[in-house]
């Protein structure tokens, strides 16, 4: 009987430890509680770097997917930009960002971010597999000098991502029945050069 409790506590320390590591950060400052995975990477043209992250207030939710392109480059994701994308069984998830800026991390880098509203039955929908995404970005071209609306994509034949989500996702929640912490308060046309918003979705 006391081997099988030693078991068991051993079991549950084990399995918190396994998710508590996928888990970037859980804090709760005025009132709302943020949840944050720890992000992945895929490589097309600028990199993206992605995670899911889940915000709590007063028993309402809302997940965000949370995008980051390559640190101090000619690019930054534009006001309300769009992430598309298509799962193996041929359907479209459209996100729009509500939040896009340039994020300082240190010595003077500065990282494009966007967030990205999410519901859950989107997310369902991007677990069963993605086989294509597509980023809005607004880039620049040096030899133009004149900035641009890009729309780098990537198709995949085997799925990877939509994995991913729902691993995030499943470490999210189990996370949320623990305590977390309180953070103090502190004070169309040719590439490259046309401005012109295009249907991010055409094509695709």
């Amino acid at each position: 009987m006391k081997l099988r409790i030693l078991l068991t506590t051993v079991l549950i320390v084990f399995t918190n430890s396994i998710f508590s590591q996928e888990i970037a950060s859980d804090e709760i400052e005025n009132g709302v509680r943020r949840i944050q995975s720890k992000y992945k990477t895929i490589d097309f043209e600028n990199f993206f770097r992605y995670n899911l992250e889940k915000y709590i207030c007063n028993g309402e939710n809302q997940y965000f997917i949370r995008g980051r392109s390559e640190e101090n480059e000619y690019h930054n994701f534009p006001n309300d930009c769009k992430l598309l994308f298509k799962t193996f069984d041929g359907e479209i998830i459209e996100l729009t960002s509500v939040l896009s800026e340039l994020v300082c991390l240190k010595d003077g880098v500065w990282e494009p971010t966007a967030y990205y509203p999410i519901s859950l039955d989107q997310l369902n929908k991007i677990f069963t597999g993605i086989s294509k995404i597509r980023v809005e970005m607004l880039s620049y071209n040096k030899e133009k000098k004149t900035p641009f609306l890009d729309y780098p994509e990537k198709e995949f034949t085997k799925d990877k991502m939509g994995k991913q989500f729902k691993t995030m996702f499943d470490n999210i929640e189990k996370k949320e029945l623990t305590k977390p912490k309180t953070k103090k308060s502190e004070s169309g046309n040719e590439k490259g050069t046309s401005l012109e918003r295009g249907d991010a979705s055409a094509g695709f």
